[in-house]
């Protein structure tokens, strides 16, 4: 058995499938709570109770604006639908350290159940995020990261797409091959990778021949 760590999740490689768990951060979740809550009380004592909830809706105002324009502008440039990322999958946020790996857990499961797409290596049982197990794929180990990205520009409906996720889509790490040398992604808990694939998916598995001398 091999343990691989992730930022959100920890992966135990078997022979034949894998065990994906979550990584909680429980004294750095305490950590943010307690700066947060104590930003907010120091800004309730010095704005006063109606001087606090005029600031409060004027922020929530503002980000709507900030994030409208940021939604266009993304979408036309990605050329796909871009969605608000929640709590849990900023960084550096209490639910993030919370949430972050299990909600990833959860989000792989159920994308597997409902599509059931070709690309996407099968993910077999999920105890409500808990506890993932997955099918391992063989290791890809003839290409470096930059000649992934050329493939995944080439062969997506737009070459700016694959940065929907960056993070998760520009990493050899997170893909595999199955028995049969398809082209399979091994990491697909974020919900901006899910419209990726639906988008792009089966042009990628179609179009990949694995390398000769491999």
């Amino acid at each position: 058995m091999k343990r691989k760590l992730g930022d959100t999740r920890c992966v135990f490689i078997f022979e034949h499938f894998v065990i994906k768990v979550p990584r909680i951060y429980w004294l750095k979740a305490f950590k943010c709570f307690n700066k947060t809550g104590k930003e907010q009380y120091c800004s309730l004592r010095s704005l006063g109770l109606v001087g606090f909830w005029k600031r409060y809706r004027q922020a929530v105002k503002d980000r709507k604006i900030r994030e409208a324009k940021w939604l266009i502008e993304r979408s036309e440039r990605l050329q796909l639908p871009v969605i608000l990322a929640r709590a849990y999958e900023k960084y550096d946020t209490f639910w993030s350290y919370l949430l972050g790996g299990i909600m990833a857990n959860w989000h792989e499961f159920t994308f597997y159940l409902r599509t059931q797409h070709e690309i996407l290596a099968p993910t077999y049982f999920s105890l409500f995020g808990l506890i993932n197990i997955q099918k391992r794929g063989q290791e890809i180990d003839f290409w470096d990261d930059e000649q992934l990205m050329l493939y995944l520009f080439e062969h997506s409906l737009h070459e700016d797409q694959p940065w929907c996720d960056g993070h998760t889509l520009l990493n050899k790490k997170n893909f595999c091959l199955d028995n049969q040398d398809k082209f399979q992604l091994f990491d697909y808990g974020s919900r901006h990778v899910r419209i990726f694939i639906s988008l792009n998916g089966k042009n990628l598995v179609d179009n990949f021949v694995k390398p000769k001398n491999t």
